[in-house]
């Protein structure tokens, strides 16, 4: 399944590389669970008289489930790179990903009972 993500951009203009390089992470996130329904990113751009970093947050929705990656933690000099902030966004909703499916593999895994030992 085909996902186009909703792109916000705060603080700067559309950009079609922007989009372009999302979409390519979106759509690895789509390989990894086929179950994702809506993805909405947003990418605010620093101001451009303070300097700064950018911030990318993402919102992915599942069924029973909505994985969201904040702006908020230790800031990284490397976030006044655009790509490198979406690069680095993406690999924590991927994180996410995984641990949520290794979660649900848990939670329907049955257990098997211990094969009766041979006594001789």
């Amino acid at each position: 399944m085909t996902i186009i993500p909703r792109i916000t951009f705060r603080n700067s203009a559309t950009s079609e590389a922007v989009e372009a390089r999302i979409g390519k992470h979106v759509e690895r996130l789509v390989e990894r669970d086929q179950r994702i329904q809506d993805c909405h990113v947003t990418v605010e751009a620093p101001h451009q008289h303070k300097g700064g970093l950018f911030r990318v947050g993402i919102h992915v929705n599942t069924p029973g489930a909505e994985l969201v990656v904040s702006h908020e933690g230790p800031q990284n000099p490397a976030h006044a790179d655009v790509y490198v902030a979406i690069k680095d966004a993406f690999e924590a909703a991927e994180r996410q990903v995984r641990e949520r499916l290794r979660r649900q593999s848990d939670a329907h895994r049955v257990a098997r009972p211990e094969p009766a030992a041979d006594e001789s």
